[in-house]
């Protein structure tokens, strides 16, 4: 996919997208290649596909909540410094294979730790083939000194050079590399340093990137501080929600819920075109299917109870617009995925997937949301002193 329709869906659709996949990877585990999400979930029993997730149970039988509202919560920092912010943005371009310009440090001529250098470097070798030789030969390649990029001991004979001049480094290729016929090898590169400097992002860097979607550095500054804001505030919210389901005790586990796990992990197996037995014995599991259904899902299964004990308790509920704004969201999702778009009515996708399927997602997100909203930021030595003395 080209860079600029992957970053317009990003722009468009990471930050809501978030939660409702991180909410239908808990329930629905991860679609395998050798099946489709159609045959998934249409095979899924039926109970999937509830307009009302748990609505038949008396929760109380199966949930007694702890502490959620007002708990403390060692959290993430939600605010970034200019310097971090920028940091990011170029690892967005580093990300995507973009180049960004050097602008030179005036007076800066001899190469230290650290540095962003732009050089020139050609490496020989007796027996080598020329695709290798030519493989190891570039003009203004970027590199920061000290990320690791090279193979051990290249990076650091390149601290202490001088901008201009031409210089010889050696070195020897791990016995394990990738490639055979360098495996064990001694290299000489020669090598010159044309530019020591910092990295620098430009409106038409930023225009490339994002193909036209941001034309401007300060637009893709500001879209870059809400990204990692975004984050961060995912990342707290799933502690206060991880926090909030710790203190909650599991009465008893719904044998129903369980099959349903288990449904799911089955068709995805055979998806893979093997058996639940051979599956698990692949992956080093010594109990039986019965007991892999017993055992392996009660943590997804204590985070639905929370969720529905909590929705119910709260008051909390889905509406049909937040509804239809979910099933668009993922139809993008699936669009952007390869399907198409055409077949992705309104209909098909609640004949196949059912609402409970993403009543489910959006409680989850809601439910989630509110624990966050109430709970209270924490330093680590705060919550280590509280528990001290709890104990």
């Amino acid at each position: 996919m080209p860079i600029s329709e992957s970053w317009e869906f990003m722009l468009k659709k990471t930050l809501r997208l978030t939660a409702i996949l991180l909410a239908m990877v808990l329930i629905a585990g991860t679609f395998t290649a050798c099946i489709s999400p159609k045959e998934f979930w249409t095979n899924l029993t039926s109970s999937w596909k509830d307009e009302e997730p748990y609505g038949d149970y008396d929760l109380d039988e199966y949930i007694k909540l702890g502490e959620y509202k007002g708990i403390s919560v060692v959290m993430e920092s939600e605010e970034f410094t200019t310097a971090e912010i920028s940091a990011y943005a170029k690892s967005l371009f580093d990300q995507y294979g973009q180049s960004l310009a050097l602008k030179p440090i005036e007076g800066k001529t001899v190469v230290e730790n650290g540095d962003v250098i732009d050089f020139n470097y050609t490496g020989t070798a007796d027996g080598l083939s020329a695709d290798i030789l030519a493989n190891m030969t570039a003009d203004n390649a970027v590199l920061e000194i000290g990320s690791n990029q090279f193979i051990d001991g290249f990076e650091e004979q390149l601290i202490g050079k001088e901008i201009g001049k031409d210089f010889e480094i050696g070195v020897t290729f791990p016995t394990d590399y990738d490639t055979e016929e360098l495996r064990g090898k001694d290299v000489v590169f020669a090598c010159k340093i044309n530019v020591i400097g910092e990295q620098t992002i430009t409106d038409d860097a930023v225009n490339s990137l994002t193909g036209g979607q941001m034309t401007t550095v300060a637009d893709f500054m500001t879209y870059c501080e809400e990204d990692l804001v975004n984050n961060a505030v995912n990342a707290n919210t799933q502690a206060a929600a991880d926090a909030a389901i710790a203190n909650a005790e599991v009465l008893q586990i719904p044998a129903r819920e369980r099959q349903y796990y288990y449904d799911q992990f089955q068709i995805d197996v055979e998806g893979q075109s093997m058996d639940v037995a051979e599956y698990l014995s692949s992956e080093g599991y010594t109990g039986t299917p019965d007991d892999y259904k017993e055992n392996e899902f009660d943590t997804r299964i204590k985070q639905d109870l929370f969720v529905f004990a909590v929705a119910e308790k709260e008051n909390i509920t889905v509406t049909e617009d937040e509804l239809t704004e979910q099933v668009d969201y993922f139809r993008s999702y699936r669009v952007y995925n390869g399907d198409d778009e055409s077949l992705l009515t309104d209909d098909y996708i609640y004949k196949t997937y059912g609402k409970g399927f993403f009543i489910r997602s959006l409680m989850t997100q809601k439910v989630f949301q509110f624990v966050y909203n109430n709970a209270v930021r924490a330093d680590a030595a705060e919550t280590v002193t509280t528990t001290a003395a709890a104990q």
